[in-house]
C-alpha cells in the first residue's frame, strides 16, 4: 500500500524540516507545495506578487504540480509526505476524489504557539513571511477544518527536531498498525 503523510500545520511550525527529514529516515518521497510555489514565483511574477502578499499560488497549477509528483510516486509505488497541501477543503476532496482508491492518506498537524511562529518568521525574513498573520488567519479558517474532518494524528513542536520526528514516526507506526488490525 501507498500511504500519503499529509503534514500541515501553521506557517513557519517547523512542518518542512520535520517533514524532509522524516522522508529521508523513511525512505519516502518529500513533496513541498511551499517549494513548489516559490518555484512557480520564480517564472511567473504573478505567482511572485501573490507569495508576497501571503496568498496563495494559482490554484490550476498547483494541482498540476502537486498531480505530477503523486503520480510518479504512484508510478514507482513510494509512499510519500505532503507538506503544505492541502491547504483548504476543495483541495482536499480533489485530491482525495483521484487519489484514495490508490494511496491511503493520513492527516498530520504540527502544532505550535502562534507566537513561536510570528517569532520565527520575523528571524527567517523570507518575502512570504512578511505577512505572518495574514498566513497564519489563513491557516486557520481554512486549512484548520480540513483536520476537523479526518481523524489525524497532533504533534507538538518541542524544538528538538530529531524527538519530533522520532515522536511522529511511532505515532504513525500506531495508526498504520491499528489501520491494518481494523482491516482484517
Amino acid at each position: 500500500m501507498i500511504y500519503g503523510i499529509i503534514l500541515s500545520g501553521m506557517p513557519c511550525s517547523g512542518k518542512s524540516t520535520i517533514a524532509l527529514k522524516y522522508a529521508i529516515q523513511h525512505d519516502m518521497q518529500y513533496i513541498s507545495s511551499g517549494d513548489i510555489a516559490r518555484a512557480m514565483s520564480v517564472y511567473d511574477n504573478t505567482t511572485k506578487v501573490s507569495l508576497s502578499k501571503g496568498e496563495l499560488a494559482l490554484e490550476s497549477e498547483m494541482r498540476r504540480l502537486i498531480s505530477i509528483y503523486i503520480n510518479k510516486c504512484i508510478k514507482s509505488n513510494i509512499s510519500f509526505i505532503l507538506d503544505g497541501f492541502p491547504r483548504f477543503i476543495e483541495q482536499d476532496e480533489w485530491m482525495l476524489h483521484n487519489y484514495s482508491k490508490i494511496v491511503k492518506f493520513i492527516y498530520v498537524q504540527i502544532h505550535i504557539d502562534k507566537s513561536e511562529c510570528i517569532r520565527r518568521a520575523n528571524i527567517r525574513n523570507r518575502d512570504d513571511d512578511n505577512m505572518i498573520n495574514k498566513r497564519i488567519t489563513y491557516f486557520e479558517e481554512n486549512t484548520l477544518p480540513i483536520f476537523n474532518t479526518h481523524k489525524s494524528i497532533t504533534i507538538s513542536n518541542t524544538f528538538d527536531i530529531p524527538d519530533v520526528v522520532n515522536k511522529l514516526t511511532e505515532e504513525l507506526n500506531n495508526y498504520i498498525s491499528n489501520s491494518e488490525r481494523n482491516i482484517r
